[in-house]
């Protein structure tokens, strides 16, 4: 499998670190090349610094091999738009894309892309510690 992570934030590196630890190929996009030092010296994919929203990016992603794309940017619309392109553009296989304010879904919701809430990740993960 093969998985392009755009947005080294601490979920990002969280998720980017344990699917390559599975040796899942994985690559990480973020513009901030200190956000990489999340990933820890032990990070066995591949990092890149730039704007996922240029082509000369993705295509050193290789977008088009992609089997999995997820958008984990800070900024909702930023993660709309990238999963839009993953998709439509260069089909890849399965987009996640993660939003902060539930009322975006709808511009996205016959996307062919799965969306994921950071309030519901939150409240399900107290959810498994208190219950």
């Amino acid at each position: 499998m093969y998985v392009i992570i755009v947005g080294c934030s601490s979920s990002g590196s969280i998720l980017a670190k344990e699917l390559a630890k599975r040796n899942i190929d994985v690559v990480v996009i973020d513009k901030d090349k200190e956000a990489f030092k999340k990933l820890g010296l032990e990070f066995a994919g591949k990092t890149i610094v730039g704007d996922a929203f240029k082509q000369e990016v993705l295509q050193e992603a290789r977008i088009t091999e992609a089997d999995r794309f997820l958008a984990l940017t800070g900024d909702d619309n930023v993660n709309i738009v990238l999963a839009q392109i993953a998709r439509k553009i260069y089909d890849v296989e399965k987009v996640v894309l993660c939003l902060s304010n539930p009322s975006k879904k709808e511009l996205c919701k016959n996307e062919g892309v799965e969306i994921v809430f950071k309030s519901q990740i939150i409240a399900s993960s107290l959810r498994e510690k208190i219950l």
